[in-house]
């Protein structure tokens, strides 16, 4: 498992966040991101758009 950022813009409150998440791979990362703003937020991709997937190197 890799480490990635996954960074996300709040299209109604109009503001950016971003999640640290353990992934295989990028489209992994985030689909595991998107499952937690759904988890915590309810909203999902009604809301959020995903606006970029970095891989963190240690």
């Amino acid at each position: 498992m890799k480490r990635y950022k996954v960074y996300v813009y709040n299209m109604v409150n109009k503001f950016w966040d971003c999640y640290e998440v353990n992934a295989i791979d990028p489209v992994d990362a985030r689909n595991v991101a998107v499952q937690r703003l759904v988890d915590e937020t309810g909203h999902g991709l009604d809301v959020y758009e995903v606006t970029d997937v970095c891989e963190i190197k240690d």
